[in-house]
């Protein structure tokens, strides 16, 4: 099952996470903006590129866990696999080696949001996956959330449904703020 998140965002793709979620093409992107965006050809974003989704895989000293995360992805011929590893004391990079994709070793550890651009800037699929190391997901569930996400223009965000290793449901969302809350967090009561 995927959760959808309806509206416009400035993503440049379709983004997931898994957490995953699916962000906007840029052509949805630039519309949302009330702008044409002119680095774009005349033809869709799916006529862009041979793969479907780029999965972006950030990792720091994930070595016990990366090549289990990433191994079946992979291997999916119209999926594209990003290693952005965050200068990782373990050797993490080496674990992936002998799997068909692409990695990228930053030279420190600038933090997540940082590396996710690097490893979303290397691809130019429709959609991309952030799949953080200690996750899997299978290929169908990938495609299902690239068939909800390209199903309705105004869909901008898609997640799966996350569950631990027994099945029970995990809580990828935190509570919506409340004003007490807020204040017991800023005063640390």
């Amino acid at each position: 099952q995927a959760a959808v998140v309806a509206g416009c965002a400035g993503f440049r793709r379709h983004h997931l996470t898994v957490a995953a979620v699916f962000g906007l093409s840029a052509r949805r992107a630039a519309r949302c903006r009330g702008t044409a965006d002119r680095r774009l050809p005349s033809a869709t974003v799916m006529d862009m590129s041979q793969h479907v989704v780029d999965v972006v895989v950030v990792s720091y000293n994930s070595r016990s866990h990366l090549a289990e995360a990433v191994r079946d992805l992979s291997a999916v011929e119209d999926f594209h696999v990003v290693i952005v590893d965050s200068a990782s004391t373990d050797e993490t990079v080496s674990s992936v080696e002998d799997l068909p994709l692409s990695t990228i070793a930053l030279l420190e550890n600038r933090g997540f949001g940082y590396a996710c651009n690097v490893g979303a800037r290397q691809g130019d699929s429709p959609f991309v996956l952030f799949l953080n190391p200690d996750a899997r997901i299978s290929e169908a569930s990938v495609r299902q959330l690239v068939k909800t996400a390209a199903a309705d223009e105004r869909i901008a965000a898609v997640a799966p449904r996350i569950v631990d290793g027994k099945g029970a449901l995990e809580y990828s969302m935190r509570r919506f703020p409340r004003l007490r809350t807020t204040f017991a967090q800023a005063f640390f009561l």
